[in-house]
């Protein structure tokens, strides 16, 4: 595991020990948050990226929408040029443009482990319905 940029979520602030176990396997020079953090990556061409790394962007709480989090953080936080989250158990892409503002901002869900442990699957209203 040698991640530039790590962020802290549920599972680090509800286990204590949890912490000090991911300090222990991350490289010296990580970039370290809570919840999110934000990165901007130097270009050298001289248009530098604006990241937004999250656990989970807390402004939206929609089960079936995704990407509801980002959208709330692009119409009412500071312009990023790329979102990243990873807490629901989907994953997804968008790309938004803001014309107003003359942005466009690349959103993406990472679903990551959750996918193949089917918790989103198992825990579905559909799910329980078959039974």
């Amino acid at each position: 595991m040698r991640p530039d940029v790590w962020v802290d979520g549920n599972h680090e602030e509800f286990s204590s020990h949890l912490s000090f176990l991911i300090d222990e396997m991350l490289p010296n020079r990580v970039v370290k948050d809570y919840w999110t953090c934000d990165v901007t990556v130097k270009s050298p061409g001289g248009r530098d990226l604006k990241v937004a790394i999250s656990h989970k962007f807390g402004k939206g709480s929609s089960w079936f929408h995704q990407m509801h989090g980002h959208i709330r953080e692009i119409l009412e936080g500071e312009h990023r040029d790329l979102l990243l989250d990873g807490h629901l158990h989907s994953a997804g892409t968008m790309e938004h443009h803001m014309p107003e503002r003359g942005t466009t901002t690349l959103c993406v869900a990472s679903a990551g482990y959750k996918v193949v442990d089917k918790f989103a699957s198992r825990i579905s209203r559909a799910a329980r319905c078959r039974k």
